[in-house]
Parts: structure tokens; sequence; C-alpha cells
């Protein structure tokens, strides 16, 4: 194997290690999203059960501190919900820059691959060519000496 060859090959080795790097990257955003999309369902449901307390607390007779503790309550839960939407966009966002870096790699392992592929052919049709041309210097000898061998009989 040339030198270009070996070099390429390493450059080959490095692009594949880093896609697989970067789809270990792609599934660990994944289950951070997941982990994300589940919290998020959670904290919906307490919104909703806040909220079916707070107007269950509303049609009873009116007894301030119920009603000012779920209240409370539906705040504290719609905030934590809106936090929960948030930290589920980020782990979106976080997931397409994931898929964005690994076709780069993909696609700097690709071009890689090419220029390798590229250079065997190369290699082949110049080793060829020269094969052809020992062959033709060989049968041109052959032909010179069998045009002498006759020459002197």
């Amino acid at each position: 194997m040339s030198h270009r060859k070996k070099r390429l090959q390493k450059l080959i080795d490095l692009r594949s290690r880093e896609v697989d790097a970067r789809l270990g990257k792609l599934a660990e955003a994944r289950s951070r999203e997941e982990l994300a999309k589940q919290l998020v369902e959670r904290e919906e449901a307490k919104l909703n059960a806040a909220r079916a307390e707070r107007a269950s607390a509303i049609s009873r007779t009116f007894e301030v501190s119920s009603l000012t503790l779920s209240n409370d309550w539906m705040v504290s839960c719609a905030r934590r919900a809106d936090l929960s939407r948030q930290v589920l966009e980020k782990a979106r966002q976080t997931v397409h820059l994931a898929q964005e870096q690994l076709m780069a790699a993909k696609n700097e392992l690709r071009k890689i691959e090419l220029i390798f592929q590229r250079l065997a052919a190369e290699e082949r049709v110049q080793a060829e060519r020269v094969e052809q041309r020992l062959t033709d210097e060989f049968a041109a000898a052959r032909m010179a000496a069998n045009e002498k061998r006759r020459g002197e009989t």
C-alpha cells in the first residue's frame, strides 16, 4: 500500500470513529429528549389536576385558605410545566444539532472514501499500463529476436 493510501486509510479510520462518536451523542440526545417528553407529560398531568382542584375549590363554599392553596399549587404546577417544556425544546434542539453533526461527519467520511477509491483506481490503471508496456516491450524484443534469427539463416 502506498504512503498516500496509508494516510487516507488512517483518515478513514479517524472519520469512522468520529461518525461512531456522533452516533453515540445522537442516541444520548434522543434519550434526553424522551426523558424530557416524559417530564412534560407528568407536569401537564399535575397541572391538570391542580386546575381541577382549583375549580372544585371555587365551586365549594368559600374557603379562602383552600382557594389560596389550590391557586398557589396551580401556579406552581404551571411554572414547572413551562420549565419542562423549555427543557424539552432544548433537548429537541440538541437532537437536531446532533443529527446535523452526524450528517457532516458522514459526508466527510464519504469524501475521504471517494478519494481513496479514486486513488486505488488510478494506481490500478497505472499498474495495468506498466504491465502492458512491459508486455509490449517483451513482445517487441521477441519479434526482434525472431527477425534477427530469420536474417541470419
